[in-house]
């Protein structure tokens, strides 16, 4: 059986930018999530400026 540091709920915005902090930060992730991807698409202009920069910073295009 395999084992992670952290367990994830949720593979949205919020839950997949923890599960890439957490994992550059050295912890084995593991994300469950029920819905199929890709699923709904968040669109650009719903992301701010400040949150742009934070994707960024993640290496998220």
């Amino acid at each position: 059986m395999d084992k992670y540091d952290v367990g994830i709920i949720g593979a949205g915005i919020a839950g997949s930018c923890l599960a890439i902090l957490l994992a550059d930060a050295g912890k084995k992730v593991v994300v469950f999530e029920k819905e199929d991807f890709p699923s709904h698409k968040v669109c650009g202009e719903f992301i701010s400026l400040e949150s742009y920069a934070f994707f960024k910073s993640l290496g998220l295009p």
